[in-house]
């Protein structure tokens, strides 16, 4: 599985962001998109995602010989996204919020409930509302949702926001986890794509 960026360029009421990003992503490798803050870096992640359209280029997926155009219907279904602006469902506790993402987004063959709670270190607090976590534990359910997803991309924006450093070393764990997938990381925090060897860095 490849994500091919042709000639990527977006403007904003006539003032260009950025223009000719040629990139390939390619499966079991983790990427960082790097740049200062206003580069772009979010707007970027949004275009591989489908949510904003280029103003020039094309996004697709080489998947299987197949082409999949950012602009299809079937798009999204290859892609898991984690960002600390990302809503959760307020009224929801932890093991619904992870019951209710699971009926749109098949979770790893590890997928029994309990053992994706467990694994974000929630097996003592399952019953809890989303509305009485602190900020930082809302961050780490919205990557869980993501980590444990069995779809091949995984797009993280600014990924540890919020998060102390228990957090932190547990999100780095979990990334590491993530070798069969494209692994997409937009932040200009050295710690958050340690890990990757592979980037593609935006503005001056």
């Amino acid at each position: 599985m490849k994500i091919i960026l042709e000639n990527i360029a977006k403007k904003y009421h006539g003032t260009c962001l950025f223009k000719d990003i040629n990139f390939t992503f390619e499966k079991g490798k983790i990427y960082a998109i790097t740049g200062k803050n206003g580069s772009g870096k979010t707007t970027l992640l949004h275009i591989i995602a489908g949510y904003l359209t280029p103003t020039q280029g094309k996004v697709y997926i080489n998947y299987h010989s197949e082409i999949i155009l950012g602009t299809s219907d079937t798009y999204h279904q290859h892609l898991s996204w984690a960002a600390h602006y990302i809503e959760l469902v307020e009224q929801y506790s932890i093991y619904e919020s992870i019951k209710f993402h699971h009926i749109f987004d098949p979770l790893t063959t590890d997928n029994e409930l309990n053992k994706i709670i467990k694994r974000g270190n929630f097996q003592d607090m399952e019953n809890t509302l989303v509305s009485h976590l602190s900020s930082g534990m809302k961050q780490r359910l919205k990557l869980l949702l993501a980590f444990a997803s069995a779809r091949p991309i995984l797009l993280l924006d600014e990924p540890t926001t919020n998060l102390d450093e228990e957090n932190i070393s547990w999100y780095l764990d979990q990334i590491n986890m993530q070798n069969e997938k494209i692994v997409i990381i937009s932040s200009n925090l050295p710690h958050e794509y340690q890990m990757s060897s592979d980037f593609l860095h935006i503005g001056t």
